[in-house]
Formats: C-alpha cells, sequence, structure tokens
C-alpha cells in the first residue's frame, strides 16, 4: 500500500458486508438524534451512552474490508505505473544476470550436495557400526598389567566406581613381570579376585630346512 495512503479513510466509507448482513441489520445507528432526554452532541457523547446502555465490547484492533474511493485507486495506479517503468526493468536484468549465474551456481551446488549425501552415509554408517573412539580423562584413569593383559580403567563418576573400558593382551609378558606380580597379590588382597600367572609365549624356531 501507499505509504501516503497509510491512515487514510474517506470522510464516507463504504464498507464491504454480506448481503444477508447489510438486509438484515441497520447500517446507521444515529444516537444523537434517536436518543431524547440526554444531550447528546459528540462522538465521546455517544460512546459513553453505549457503554452505559449497551453490552458492548470495544475493541483496539478489528480489521474490516472498505471499497477504495478514487483518491486511492489513482495512488496506487501511479505507484505501479512507477514500477513498470523504473523497476521491472532492473529487475529483468537481474534476472538475466541471475540465470547466468545459476549455470555456475548449479555445478558447485551439485558438488555440496554429493559432499552432503556422503557425509550423511559416513554419519550412517557410525551408527551401524554402533561405536566410537573416545578418549578418556588422564586424571580419571589408569592401566596395569595383570595375567598377562593391559587393563585400562576409568572413572564413572555415577557410580563412583573405575569401570574396564580396554583390555588387550601383552605381547611379551616378560617386560611386565614384576609389575604384574604385585597386581596380581593387589588385586587379591583388596578385591578377593585371583588371576593366574601369566605364562610365556611359545617362541617360534627358525626353519633351518631340516624335516
Amino acid at each position: 500500500m501507499n505509504q501516503n495512503l497509510e491512515n487514510y479513510c474517506p470522510q464516507n466509507p463504504q464498507y464491504v458486508l454480506d448481503d444477508i448482513v447489510r438486509e438484515e441489520f441497520p447500517l446507521e445507528l444515529d444516537f444523537i438524534n434517536a436518543v431524547h432526554g440526554e444531550k447528546l452532541e459528540t462522538k465521546r457523547d455517544v460512546m459513553k451512552f453505549i457503554g452505559r446502555t449497551l453490552t458492548a465490547t470495544f475493541p483496539e484492533t478489528e480489521y474490516v474490508t472498505r471499497v477504495m474511493d478514487d483518491k486511492e485507486k489513482s495512488a496506487i495506479r501511479a505507484e505501479y505505473c512507477q514500477l513498470v517503468e523504473n523497476i521491472l526493468p532492473e529487475r529483468k536484468r537481474q534476472l538475466e544476470e541471475a540465470l547466468e549465474e545459476a549455470k555456475r551456481m548449479k555445478k558447485e551446488a551439485e558438488e555440496r550436495y554429493a559432499s552432503a549425501l556422503q557425509e550423511v552415509a559416513t554419519m550412517a554408517a557410525e551408527v551401524k557400526l554402533g561405536t566410537v573412539e573416545q578418549k578418556l580423562k588422564g586424571s580419571d584413569t589408569f592401566t596395569i598389567a595383570i595375567a598377562g593383559y593391559y587393563l585400562t580403567y576409568t572413572w564413572n563418576e555415577a557410580r563412583k566406581v573405575f569401570v574396564l573400558a580396554k583390555g588387550y593382551e601383552v605381547p611379551d609378558t616378560s617386560e611386565i613381570w614384576s609389575s604384574d606380580e604385585n597386581n596380581r597379590a593387589q588385586m587379591l588382597d583388596l578385591f578377593g579376585v585371583e588371576f593366574s600367572e601369566p605364562q610365556p609365549k611359545a617362541q617360534i624356531k627358525d626353519f633351518d630346512g631340516d624335516f
């Protein structure tokens, strides 16, 4: 809407009403001349009278539809003629440039789309695998050698215990002999869990060609 018409209203506006409403109800209520015995001269007087006598509401933001007058039509025609003369040619030029640019952008968009598809496929594969690598906090974690295995325990705050997070066999048990012996003794003393002594792995002899 033209900004000059933003708060404009004709002196005698014509409101759009359904036929049944127009036929069934009075189109005007002349309180000033209808009320006798009370002096009503202004809109303020009439509104006070309505408030005292009728059960009515007084909405702040009621929107209705009315018929445009010639002033409004002329102003809007002038505005869209200006759009045709000044704005449309420039917008058409922008459209043509955009179509040219779209040829270049299409390839980039297709590449980004393919990249997103690959990212989705990668994440879906991770979900299907169902595991994830997690870096443990050094302040919450310890590793011990026991029964021929390295065991890594980390602190579980919810349960207030250390839980086993990783375990793998020691390649050469001779390297951990003393620590393994101590750890087995401590586990037995602290938790009543007994572990067997790690057995040295069998040595594979070099093939000398003889059977």
